[in-house]
């Protein structure tokens, strides 16, 4: 399970502690590729905030586990998704926060 915290371009440019993020999850199994994890979070990204266009580019994505991996780590590549995964296995309850920020220059497709 992926808790899954978007955060708009307008919020980015507030102060860190006055963000507000819209919060919804995805359940997908661990051994789902990558092109599938950035489609599901495609979709959540287009119900949740409706961007006028859509691309993974468009975004900085990164997650964190509870104790394992506090620190934000990117998801960029299928080799950042294998990491997520590894350290998904070790927690104890198979969950992470991915966060998900619309960048300020949004790249037009």
């Amino acid at each position: 399970t992926y808790n899954i915290s978007l955060f708009p371009a307008a919020e980015m440019r507030k102060d860190l502690k006055k963000r507000r993020g819209q919060g919804t999850y995805l359940k997908l199994a661990a051994d789902e590729p990558f092109d599938t994890f950035k489609a599901q979070l495609l979709v959540k990204i287009d119900n949740e905030m409706k961007p006028a266009t859509i691309s993974f580019d468009n975004y900085i994505v990164s997650f964190t586990i509870p104790r394992l991996s506090p620190s934000p780590l990117a998801i960029t590549n299928q080799k950042d998704y294998d990491e997520l995964i590894a350290r998904v296995k070790k927690a104890k309850d198979l969950t992470a926060t991915v966060y998900v920020q619309e960048m300020q220059n949004v790249k037009k497709v």
